[in-house]
């Protein structure tokens, strides 16, 4: 009898050992995490190309259970199960997530049969739900995307809520000059956008181009050509937009755009002694003009900015005195301002 016992309080230990075990394993199986690369920090010496941000897929729906209509009994738990639903539905869809958040470097894309670039940086606030806006900064003649991103403080005023790309220009300029249905540097852009676009949470409704003296001219051409990308120009001492072509031209001299007008930011400085303040003028009058303004401003900051009146979509004109072909320090502050208005 005593030998029966405890053949069955064995077999009994023995169940149980193997039902741990299993659970364990089963646990084990589902709660491997792969690591998270940190974002590469900016470094000298030639450029090369650093690993892309990794993007994570989001998960699979799974199955859905088809549940039994509700009775006056249980009614209560059908409105809570319904509000659930509909929590959910409203929920934000996940997208790429990037191993990481911060200064990626350079990335290398192909384009047309060659290798070109662009400098990338991803605000802190980043977290693959929320949309961020996405802002291209063009460099001026002989920079490059990293040299131009050293002058600005953009990143420091977005407070980590936007995602930042400094493009490299093919030799180190910008063509403002070729027809825009055979300029290979708007198709770069285009190129860039959508590289980024198909990698991040980008809010497509608040792309924005900002640029510098040849980058600012560039920005000009590209608020007209591809007002159906940008949602706003800001151009720190630069020309246009206009052609060589009088066809671009109506009756009175005005430049015609094929795509629907922009916000714009125009900053030029009286004692530009490379792009003339004259240029300026006619780049604030052209997108006031184009976005119907009333010649009505009100004085905003960053002081001597001014706001048109009566605008389909923003314009800002900032007359600079005795301000030479320069950086304006405080349009950093004022350029973000201007994103965040057009939320």
């Amino acid at each position: 009898m005593r030998f029966g016992m405890c053949v069955v309080m064995r077999l009994r230990s023995f169940l149980v050992s193997c039902v741990v075990v299993a659970a364990f394993a089963a646990c084990s199986s589902t709660s491997t995490q792969s690591p998270i690369e940190e974002p590469v920090e900016p470094g000298g010496g030639s450029p090369t190309a650093p690993a892309e941000p990794t993007p994570t897929t989001p998960p699979e729906d799974g199955p859905t259970e088809t549940n039994p209509p509700a009775t006056s009994s249980d009614s209560g738990a059908a409105d809570a199960s319904a509000d659930a639903a509909s929590n959910a539905d409203s929920a934000p869809v996940p997208c790429n997530l990037p191993s990481g958040t911060g200064y990626f470097g350079t990335q290398w894309i192909d384009f047309a049969g060659t290798q070109q670039s662009y400098v990338l940086d991803i605000g802190y606030n980043y977290d693959g739900q929320t949309r961020l806006p996405l802002t291209l900064v063009f460099h001026g003649d002989g920079m490059t995307g990293d040299q131009i991103r050293s002058w600005m403080s953009l990143e420091d005023e977005s407070g980590g809520n936007g995602i930042f790309v400094y493009p490299n220009g093919p030799y180190q300029t910008w063509d403002c000059s070729t027809p825009y249905g055979i300029n290979s540097d708007y198709a770069l852009v285009d190129a860039i956008v959508a590289d980024i676009e198909s990698k991040l949470c980008v809010d497509t409704k608040r792309v924005f181009a900002w640029g510098i003296s040849r980058g600012a001219s560039f920005v000009n051409m590209l608020g007209c050509y591809r007002g159906n990308t940008f949602r706003g120009i800001i151009a720190n001492s630069g020309a246009g937009p206009s052609s060589q072509n009088p066809a671009d031209y109506d009756g009175g001299q005005f430049f015609l755009c094929p795509t629907q007008p922009v916000a714009a930011m125009i900053i030029h400085g009286d004692a530009d002694q490379t792009i003339d303040f004259s240029a300026g003028v006619d780049a604030a009058n052209h997108w006031s003009t184009v976005n119907k303004c009333s010649s009505q401003t009100t004085p905003i900051d960053p002081s001597p900015c001014v706001s048109y009146a009566g605008c389909q979509r923003p314009v800002i004109w900032c007359a600079l005195p005795g301000w030479p072909h320069e950086l304006w320090g405080p349009s950093n502050a004022g350029t973000w301002a201007f994103i965040e208005s057009m939320k």
